[in-house]
């Protein structure tokens, strides 16, 4: 796992998510934006469901 993907953040913060091929793909931001989140979201998922198809692999974690 790359250290990159690593983050610290302090604050009251809440959390969308959904599915993907059985992968858990969340969106974090501050209280009262999260739905700000939604569309990134949405994109998230189209775009995993793609690169396991191009890729023929699918992603190995558990969560996105």
């Amino acid at each position: 796992m790359s250290t990159y993907l690593l983050v610290l953040c302090a604050g009251h913060l809440q959390r969308i998510h959904d599915a993907s091929s059985g992968t858990d793909i969340g969106v974090w931001a501050v209280d009262g934006k999260v739905e700000q989140g939604r569309e990134a979201l949405k994109a998230a998922i189209r775009i995993l469901s793609y690169y396991n198809s191009y890729f023929g692999v699918p992603y190995p974690l558990p969560k996105a």
